[in-house]
């Protein structure tokens, strides 16, 4: 068979020709598939962005490009502060090219405000500001400003001028005019207070507390004694120290006083020399375990004249009713206060049989007294008088008598200055009388066997069982008679005083 020589001829002529549009064909579309990769080109020049929230930095979001494009391409978001609201510009570089974009971070979200575990308590004189009202406030922007909005006013601070309950508005807004608000409820009240702080005299081993001689007091909560605490425990310290402890009372708002104070410790003997020098007193200090606190002391440096008149809380009236209608007088002095009574030293001839009497001291108080007993060797009596039957501050105001034995062992009959007052029945001082002593000891005729203590006084009726101190408040005997001719006068010794009190009462006098 025979081919057709124009079949030959068509297929020849087609694969000259297929190259010459094969070429153009693939050219032109490797040309497309270029520009699909390499295109690019900015549809919006300008975003928005909340504050606070996450911000796109991939070229894909602002581009509309081809994935070669995006991959040649990288963002400058150098000038863009995502921490505060503005417009920012942003550049996307891509080859020779840069792309331009307004970034704007916008803030339309108020700011959160995070209240306080209430109640809230503020000291009195305290200035407030918001956030002593709030515990913070959450905001994306950081240029958030907080204020006071009372009585239809902005204020920066509120002043804590008077205790109560207060409310008070507080707004806060950001920089971009957002703006949240909230009522605060809160009170305003005074801190504790303590009572008057002395300093402490602490007798080593009597076993009180410090706490027990310690008031406080709140406006709101009242009495508050019972919640002081001290920065240490001295009852167990056996050596004498000095030492400044610091008291603390929180009230229930949270407020806390503190207070410092001296505590000085020493022996029982070595507290009461303090007491007996007058280098301390009941009246600006507070002596726990002091053998006698209410010991008068000894007065330096001044004369008989004054003396009697620092010694007036220790002397009293004595008014007996006889049984036959008729009244007796005398004087007496207080010798110890212990267990809620009052002992009250003077002479047996003043009692004269009588189980009771009407003691006046010198705030004029009056008091019913019960005998205790008496001596008639020496012409002492005892007489009680109960704490209890007098006003409740009166403890603070009489004193005993100051007895130094050491003072009156070494006396000698030289002679020094003496004295004795006599109270009136208001409580008045009727009439001073000064002398000297003459002898310590000396036979009265009138009354032998006993050795008396002699004076130069000028006694007046009426003055039988006062008390006769020296110039420095010391007692030293006890005026009992005297006689016109030859004028004599004479008081009990002050050993004989001692000895028949304790006698008769079965206690103990703490003498120096």
């Amino acid at each position: 068979m025979k081919k057709d020589p124009s079949v030959n001829s068509r297929s020849s002529m087609f694969h000259r020709v297929l190259p010459l549009i094969l070429g153009p064909v693939i050219i032109l579309a490797l040309l497309f598939a270029g520009y699909l990769l390499l295109y690019a080109s900015a549809p919006r020049s300008a975003y928005t962005f909340e504050l606070g929230g996450e911000i796109e930095t991939k070229p894909s979001y602002y581009l509309d490009a081809g994935p070669l494009a995006l991959l040649l391409s990288s963002s400058d978001f150098s000038e863009v502060d995502t921490g505060r609201p503005g417009v920012y510009p942003m550049k996307i570089h891509y080859l020779w090219m840069d792309f331009g974009y307004d970034i704007a971070i916008a803030d339309t979200v108020p700011p959160e405000i995070i209240l306080q575990d209430t109640p809230l308590y503020f000291v009195q004189g305290t200035e407030l500001q918001p956030y002593d009202l709030i515990e913070n406030v959450i905001d994306a922007d950081p240029d958030v400003e907080t204020i006071f909005n009372t009585d239809l006013m902005e204020k920066s601070s509120l002043s804590c001028e008077f205790t109560g309950t207060y409310c008070a508005w507080i707004i806060a807004t950001d920089s971009s005019g957002n703006s949240s608000r909230c009522s605060v409820d809160y009170v305003v009240d005074l801190p504790p207070e303590f009572g008057e702080v002395r300093d402490f005299y602490y007798a080593i081993g009597c076993g009180e507390s410090i706490l027990d001689h310690v008031s406080a007091y709140d406006l709101t909560d009242g009495d508050l004694s019972d919640k002081v605490n001290i920065s240490a425990d001295i009852r167990s310290i056996t050596e004498p120290a000095e030492m400044e402890l610091t008291l603390s009372v929180t009230d229930s708002c949270g407020f806390t006083a503190r207070e410092n104070v001296w505590v000085h410790i020493d022996t029982p003997e070595g507290i009461q020399e303090l007491i007996g020098n007058r280098d301390i007193s009941r009246s600006t200090d507070c002596i726990l375990g002091g053998i006698n606190i209410y010991d008068n002391g000894v007065f330096r440096d001044q004369g008989i004249e004054e003396t009697l008149l620092d010694v007036t809380p220790t002397v009293v009236d004595i008014r007996i009713n006889e049984r036959n209608g008729s009244i007796t007088t005398g004087s007496g002095f207080i010798a110890q206060i212990t267990n809620g009574l009052i002992y009250i030293i003077t002479n047996e001839h003043v009692v004269n049989k009588n189980q009771e009497c009407d003691i006046c001291f010198y705030t004029g108080d009056h008091a019913t007294g019960k005998v205790v007993g008496v001596d008639d060797d020496y012409d002492v009596a005892v007489i009680k008088v109960a704490l209890s039957s007098l006003p409740d501050s009166y403890e603070e105001l009489i004193s005993t008598v100051h007895i130094d034995m050491t003072y009156w062992d070494s006396l000698n009959d030289d002679p020094i200055e003496l004295g004795l007052e006599k109270m009136g029945r208001d409580g008045t001082i009727e009439h001073y009388t000064y002398g000297t002593l003459v002898r310590k000891i000396q036979n009265f005729a009138y009354f032998i066997p006993h050795l008396q203590t002699e004076m130069a006084l000028t006694l007046h009726r009426g003055d039988s069982g006062s008390a006769v101190f020296d110039a420095q408040g010391r007692l030293i005997g006890m005026a009992f008679a005297y006689s016109v001719s030859p004028e004599r006068d004479w008081a009990v010794p002050l050993n004989e005083i001692v000895s028949a009190y304790e006698d008769i009462t079965g206690n103990t006098l703490y003498t120096y």
